[in-house]
Protein backbone atom coordinates (compact mmCIF):
# COMPACT_ATOMS: atom_id res chain seq x y z
CA UNK A 1 0.00 0.00 0.00
CA UNK A 2 2.75 2.21 1.13
CA UNK A 3 4.87 1.78 -2.57
CA UNK A 4 1.52 2.47 -4.53
CA UNK A 5 0.82 5.68 -2.44
CA UNK A 6 4.85 6.41 -3.13
CA UNK A 7 4.03 5.89 -6.99
CA UNK A 8 0.86 7.95 -7.51
CA UNK A 9 2.48 10.89 -5.32
CA UNK A 10 6.16 10.93 -7.06
CA UNK A 11 4.69 9.89 -10.74
CA UNK A 12 2.93 13.76 -11.32
CA UNK A 13 6.44 15.16 -11.27
CA UNK A 14 7.33 15.49 -14.91
CA UNK A 15 10.34 13.36 -15.78
CA UNK A 16 13.45 14.52 -17.64
CA UNK A 17 13.17 14.57 -21.33
CA UNK A 18 11.05 16.51 -24.53
CA UNK A 19 7.37 17.45 -24.79
CA UNK A 20 4.79 18.94 -26.68
CA UNK A 21 1.46 20.73 -26.39
CA UNK A 22 -1.72 21.94 -28.01
CA UNK A 23 -3.95 24.72 -25.50
CA UNK A 24 -6.41 27.15 -26.60
CA UNK A 25 -6.19 30.31 -23.97
CA UNK A 26 -9.03 32.52 -22.53
CA UNK A 27 -7.74 36.05 -23.16
CA UNK A 28 -8.62 39.36 -22.58
CA UNK A 29 -6.94 41.72 -24.55
CA UNK A 30 -5.94 45.54 -24.24
CA UNK A 31 -4.20 47.96 -26.37
CA UNK A 32 -2.30 50.32 -23.80
CA UNK A 33 -0.76 54.10 -24.49
CA UNK A 34 1.79 55.17 -22.54
CA UNK A 35 0.22 58.61 -22.71
CA UNK A 36 -3.49 59.69 -23.52
CA UNK A 37 -3.30 61.84 -26.77
CA UNK A 38 -6.33 64.58 -27.32
CA UNK A 39 -7.99 63.47 -30.75
CA UNK A 40 -7.33 60.45 -31.49
CA UNK A 41 -9.30 57.35 -31.98
CA UNK A 42 -11.00 55.02 -29.07
CA UNK A 43 -10.50 51.73 -28.94
CA UNK A 44 -13.02 49.42 -27.17
CA UNK A 45 -12.51 45.36 -27.12
CA UNK A 46 -14.30 42.25 -28.63
CA UNK A 47 -12.49 39.63 -28.37
CA UNK A 48 -9.28 38.03 -28.04
CA UNK A 49 -8.39 34.20 -28.75
CA UNK A 50 -4.99 32.71 -28.42
CA UNK A 51 -4.02 29.05 -29.95
CA UNK A 52 -0.67 27.71 -29.39
CA UNK A 53 1.50 24.49 -30.01
CA UNK A 54 4.43 24.09 -27.17
CA UNK A 55 7.72 22.26 -26.80
CA UNK A 56 9.06 21.86 -23.49
CA UNK A 57 11.91 20.79 -22.56
CA UNK A 58 12.23 19.56 -18.83
CA UNK A 59 15.86 19.65 -17.99
CA UNK A 60 15.43 18.75 -14.07
CA UNK A 61 12.78 17.61 -11.52
CA UNK A 62 12.11 21.38 -11.05
CA UNK A 63 13.42 23.52 -13.88
CA UNK A 64 12.36 23.08 -17.65
CA UNK A 65 12.57 25.94 -20.80
CA UNK A 66 9.50 26.38 -22.96
CA UNK A 67 8.82 27.57 -26.10
CA UNK A 68 6.48 27.15 -29.39
CA UNK A 69 4.14 29.01 -31.56
CA UNK A 70 1.21 31.01 -30.79
CA UNK A 71 -1.51 32.87 -33.00
CA UNK A 72 -3.13 35.07 -31.41
CA UNK A 73 -6.00 37.46 -32.75
CA UNK A 74 -7.35 40.61 -31.29
CA UNK A 75 -10.38 41.89 -32.60
CA UNK A 76 -12.19 45.69 -31.48
CA UNK A 77 -13.87 48.95 -32.16
CA UNK A 78 -12.47 51.97 -33.14
CA UNK A 79 -14.44 55.23 -32.89
CA UNK A 80 -12.66 57.69 -34.57
CA UNK A 81 -12.03 60.98 -33.01
CA UNK A 82 -15.16 63.50 -32.58
CA UNK A 83 -15.22 65.98 -35.38
CA UNK A 84 -18.80 67.54 -34.75
CA UNK A 85 -20.79 65.11 -36.35
CA UNK A 86 -21.38 61.26 -35.46
CA UNK A 87 -18.81 58.98 -35.85
CA UNK A 88 -19.65 55.05 -36.66
CA UNK A 89 -17.67 52.59 -34.90
CA UNK A 90 -15.90 50.05 -37.34
CA UNK A 91 -14.73 46.53 -36.78
CA UNK A 92 -10.34 46.06 -36.91
CA UNK A 93 -8.29 42.89 -36.05
CA UNK A 94 -4.65 42.12 -34.91
CA UNK A 95 -3.15 39.18 -35.14
CA UNK A 96 0.27 38.33 -34.08
CA UNK A 97 2.70 34.96 -34.29
CA UNK A 98 4.39 34.80 -31.09
CA UNK A 99 7.46 32.52 -30.14
CA UNK A 100 7.79 32.52 -26.07
CA UNK A 101 11.23 31.37 -24.49
CA UNK A 102 10.47 31.14 -20.92
CA UNK A 103 12.00 29.31 -17.98
CA UNK A 104 9.36 26.91 -16.23
CA UNK A 105 9.80 26.09 -12.38
CA UNK A 106 8.16 23.03 -11.22
CA UNK A 107 7.29 23.12 -7.58
CA UNK A 108 4.57 20.32 -5.12
CA UNK A 109 4.14 18.12 -7.94
CA UNK A 110 1.72 19.81 -9.49
CA UNK A 111 2.02 23.29 -9.79
CA UNK A 112 4.69 25.47 -11.70
CA UNK A 113 5.81 29.21 -12.32
CA UNK A 114 7.11 30.19 -16.06
CA UNK A 115 7.45 33.13 -17.71
CA UNK A 116 10.65 34.91 -19.96
CA UNK A 117 10.41 36.49 -23.47
CA UNK A 118 7.88 37.05 -26.13
CA UNK A 119 8.94 37.32 -29.62
CA UNK A 120 6.34 38.69 -31.51
CA UNK A 121 5.25 39.42 -35.28
CA UNK A 122 2.42 41.57 -36.77
CA UNK A 123 0.96 39.54 -39.37
CA UNK A 124 -2.58 41.17 -39.52
CA UNK A 125 -3.45 44.51 -38.64
CA UNK A 126 -6.72 45.88 -40.57
CA UNK A 127 -6.76 48.67 -38.11
CA UNK A 128 -4.68 52.09 -38.75
CA UNK A 129 -3.24 51.11 -35.40
CA UNK A 130 0.79 51.12 -33.94
CA UNK A 131 2.64 47.90 -35.83
CA UNK A 132 3.34 44.92 -33.18
CA UNK A 133 5.82 43.31 -33.96
CA UNK A 134 8.64 43.39 -31.21
CA UNK A 135 9.59 41.50 -27.94
CA UNK A 136 7.72 41.23 -24.74
CA UNK A 137 7.62 40.03 -21.56
CA UNK A 138 5.10 37.12 -20.22
CA UNK A 139 4.69 35.67 -16.62
CA UNK A 140 2.17 33.13 -14.99
CA UNK A 141 1.27 30.36 -12.51
CA UNK A 142 -0.18 26.64 -13.41
CA UNK A 143 -1.14 23.25 -12.88
CA UNK A 144 -0.50 20.14 -14.67
CA UNK A 145 -1.55 16.66 -13.71
CA UNK A 146 0.32 13.63 -15.81
CA UNK A 147 -1.35 10.60 -16.54
CA UNK A 148 0.91 7.49 -16.82
CA UNK A 149 3.75 10.34 -17.22
CA UNK A 150 3.35 10.42 -21.22
CA UNK A 151 0.11 12.26 -21.52
CA UNK A 152 -0.94 15.63 -19.28
CA UNK A 153 -3.68 17.81 -18.69
CA UNK A 154 -2.44 21.98 -17.50
CA UNK A 155 -4.01 25.19 -16.66
CA UNK A 156 -1.87 28.59 -16.70
CA UNK A 157 -3.35 31.61 -16.34
CA UNK A 158 -0.37 34.49 -17.62
CA UNK A 159 -0.11 37.75 -18.52
CA UNK A 160 1.77 38.84 -21.75
CA UNK A 161 2.45 42.76 -22.45
CA UNK A 162 3.33 42.54 -25.93
CA UNK A 163 5.74 44.41 -27.93
CA UNK A 164 7.64 46.38 -24.88
CA UNK A 165 10.40 46.66 -27.33
CA UNK A 166 8.77 47.16 -30.48
CA UNK A 167 10.52 47.21 -34.16
CA UNK A 168 8.47 50.44 -35.14
CA UNK A 169 9.07 54.12 -35.13
CA UNK A 170 6.08 55.35 -33.78
CA UNK A 171 5.93 58.22 -30.85
CA UNK A 172 3.06 56.94 -28.88
CA UNK A 173 2.41 53.30 -29.82
CA UNK A 174 -0.52 51.43 -28.15
CA UNK A 175 0.53 48.04 -27.18
CA UNK A 176 -1.01 45.10 -26.53
CA UNK A 177 -1.56 43.45 -23.02
CA UNK A 178 -3.02 40.13 -22.79
CA UNK A 179 -4.46 38.52 -19.64
CA UNK A 180 -5.14 34.67 -20.12
CA UNK A 181 -6.00 31.58 -18.98
CA UNK A 182 -4.17 29.03 -21.02
CA UNK A 183 -5.63 25.26 -21.29
CA UNK A 184 -4.10 22.47 -22.79
CA UNK A 185 -2.35 19.11 -23.06
CA UNK A 186 1.33 18.23 -23.53
CA UNK A 187 2.57 14.57 -24.44
CA UNK A 188 5.74 13.24 -23.62
CA UNK A 189 8.02 12.13 -26.61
Amino acid sequence: MFLLSSYTLFSQIPAKGHYVGVSYSFSDGYLHQKELLLGTAGVSKESTQKFSLHYTYQKSKHIGIESGLSLLTHKFNVTPAPMGQPQVSRAEEIQLLSMPVYVKYTFLNYFYLNGGLSFDLDIKNTAELDNQSGIGLGAGAGAQYFFNNKIGLFVNPQLVFHSLLNFNDETHPRKLYEANVTIGLSYKL
